[in-house]
């Protein structure tokens, strides 16, 4: 392993300069640029890896345009595509990547690539949609498929589209409905069952039907005690002041008899992302312990 990295990095050479990496992308980056490959919803594959390689002997970079499946998560291709051919991504926009090949990149000693002359049988894996979603019942389960396939879909899906954007609408969707439907008609039920895969993983969600070409997905119950952090996690921008007032209060002298509640709130004005802000309250009660339900911070005088 540290014989390959040694050797790609004796490749990949020095790094380049602004002004080099300037002058490439605008070689390279438009869309009538000879020296480009088409990614589709077969990700990374040998055929592909040697076309790279063919590109490389007349050209220092080469144009990879994405589309299908793979474009919803974008680091992985790269991550593969840098792994597997030893090149390195130095433009990324959408889904349009530029792979350089290195400064001391010689064809002669390119790796042997063995040629997939047919497609091979795909893996058996396990049954994506159970019968009954973990959580909730039978009943549950089939009252949250309805109130999808009856809900407006979130997203129109086309066939060997643009994905990049799925999983932050997603995500922000979730932020105030519970179940979201996504409208894959025309992309077939192959890919989407490739994208309910990713979505499982990205997002995270759990997809409770695939049908007639739509996706539902559920958001999954939040487990106790996580709410607050994922909260937190989001808005971190207001931690400081939230430090700064749990300081304010814990520098009060207060008897043993009084307890300090401290809730934290996130409020959506509306669904659109676009449109949606977020803001965090801090809410302290005093009162008395015998009278307080909940005890959140005890501070002792």
């Amino acid at each position: 392993m540290e014989k390959l990295m040694e050797e790609r990095n004796r490749v990949l050479g020095d790094p380049l300069t602004e002004e080099e990496v300037a002058e490439l992308v605008e070689r390279y980056r438009h869309s009538d640029c000879s020296r480009q490959i088409n990614l589709g919803k077969g990700g990374v594959t040998h055929n592909m890896l040697d076309d790279i390689h063919n590109h490389w002997k007349r050209a220092e970079a080469v144009r990879i345009k994405c589309l299908g499946v793979p474009t919803l998560d974008m680091d992985n291709v790269c991550f593969h595509l840098e792994d597997k051919s030893g090149g390195k991504v130095i433009y990324r926009n959408i889904n349009i990547l530029l792979l350089y090949r290195g400064r001391n990149y010689g064809p002669e000693n390119r790796p042997v690539i063995p040629l997939m002359l047919w497609k091979p049988y795909a893996p058996i894996y396990p049954k994506l949609v159970k019968n009954v979603a973990d959580g909730l019942t039978f009943e549950e389960t089939k009252e949250m498929r309805n109130r999808g396939l009856n809900s407006l879909p979130l997203m129109k899906l086309t066939r060997n589209g643009v994905y990049v954007n799925v999983i932050e609408r997603v995500r922000d969707a979730f932020e105030t409905e519970e179940v979201v439907r996504l409208d894959c008609k025309h992309v077939g039920m192959s890919d989407c069952k490739k994208i309910g895969v990713k979505l499982k993983d990205l997002v995270p969600c759990v997809p409770i039907l695939f049908k007639d070409e739509q996706i539902i997905l559920w958001r999954e119950q939040e487990k106790s005690g996580t709410g607050i952090i994922s909260c937190l996690s989001s808005n971190l921008r207001y931690l400081t002041r939230l430090c700064f007032w749990l300081a304010r209060i814990a520098a009060w002298k207060i008897s043993n008899q009084f307890l300090i509640g401290v809730c934290l709130f996130s409020m959506h004005s509306t669904q659109l992302s676009w449109l949606r802000q977020t803001w965090i309250g801090l809410v302290y009660l005093m009162k008395p312990a015998s009278c307080h339900p909940f005890v959140t911070c005890l501070v002792d005088s």
